[in-house]
């Protein structure tokens, strides 16, 4: 038994309609059930988003991780051109440690650390890509590239890589320590 093209539209146009009441009303007692504060309704219609606010690292974890990372590197990573990499070959800047590699990406390279704090009308142009990638990256370790201390903390360890010689480093560190009210204790550890 064949049925007529016409009756097949019939069919599907009353499909699609019941489908659309269902779905307005369904959509509605959600809302009303989310109104109420009710989380079942969510949890029946599709599944529950769990959107947590990340806990970013504190000043503390970031210097202690840095540290860590330069006393077991124990020499500067640096660009073929000059300039400090956030990745090479053996290792890498202090920010870079914090970069998992499936964030990296090369447009990093030659971008200090404190331009992610800067407005974009002050960041050169080629340098927008790396910025950004370098926000991205930061932020999934799960720091806050938002706080104006954090970026100024980043980028003294930055430059304590990049700048001052291995020798130097215990020096350069306590200082930064002192600057940022941080323990030197685990400073101590790896000396």
């Amino acid at each position: 038994m064949a049925l007529s093209q016409i009756e097949v539209s019939q069919d599907i146009a009353s499909f699609v309609f019941a489908a659309t009441v269902l779905h307005r009303r369904r959509r509605s007692i959600l809302k009303a059930q989310v109104a109420r504060g009710s989380t079942i309704g969510r949890r029946a219609g599709r599944k529950e988003m769990n959107v947590k606010s990340p806990r970013f690292l504190t000043y503390q974890e970031i210097f202690n991780h840095a540290v860590e990372h330069l006393f077991s590197q124990a020499k500067t990573s640096l660009l073929p051109r000059g300039g400090g990499a956030y990745r090479g070959y053996c290792g890498g800047c202090p920010v870079g440690s914090f970069i998992k590699p499936r964030d990296y990406m090369t447009a990093m390279e030659g971008v200090p650390i404190r331009y992610i704090a800067k407005p974009p009308e002050d960041v050169p142009a080629y340098m927008d890509i790396g910025v950004a990638a370098l926000k991205r990256a930061l932020l999934r370790s799960r720091i806050n590239v938002s706080d104006p201390m954090t970026v100024e903390l980043l980028s003294c360890l930055q430059n304590v890589h990049d700048v001052f010689c291995t020798w130097e480093w215990g020096e350069r560190l306590a200082s930064i320590a002192r600057q940022f009210g941080l323990s030197v204790e685990f400073l101590r550890a790896p000396a």
